[in-house]
């Protein structure tokens, strides 16, 4: 998904530049390095410190590189905080993923040898499912 919406921007872009180099030189205006600025500052003022508590309701903010957010969050509360982002702020679009099964992998294993998680012998495991383990 993250590829198709980058490949999206990269179009628009391309299509942009296709546009101004086809209007001929002299006849675009470059924006000056102020008015560059003053957009760039109004994307960073869009993620402000009361947007980023209001997501820290539904889970972790883990990476903000305005003007995008990640959040991540357990799969039952997905549904709500959707409806109620897309309720209450401008969203141009939205990815659902679930974590990579290296880290899920990972974590299960780290949780295990912490001893944090009962470990099961064969016997048991086999039982699991009418004796076709997992």
């Amino acid at each position: 998904p993250e590829c198709v919406v980058n490949h999206h921007w990269l179009e628009m872009a391309c299509q942009g530049q296709i546009a101004a180099l086809s209007a001929g030189a002299g006849n675009y205006v470059v924006p000056d390095k102020d008015a560059c600025e003053y957009a760039r500052q109004q994307f960073r003022d869009a993620i402000n410190d009361s947007l980023l508590a209001a997501l820290k309701k539904f889970g972790d903010v883990t990476d903000v590189e305005t003007p995008r957010i990640k959040l991540t969050v357990t799969r039952d509360v997905v549904p709500r905080m959707l409806s109620t982002i897309l309720d209450g702020y401008q969203v141009d679009d939205v990815v659902v993923e679930d974590p990579p099964l290296e880290d899920v992998i990972a974590t299960v294993f780290s949780e295990v040898t912490a001893g944090r998680v009962q470990q099961i012998d064969d016997d048991e495991f086999e039982s699991i499912g009418d004796g076709q383990g997992l």
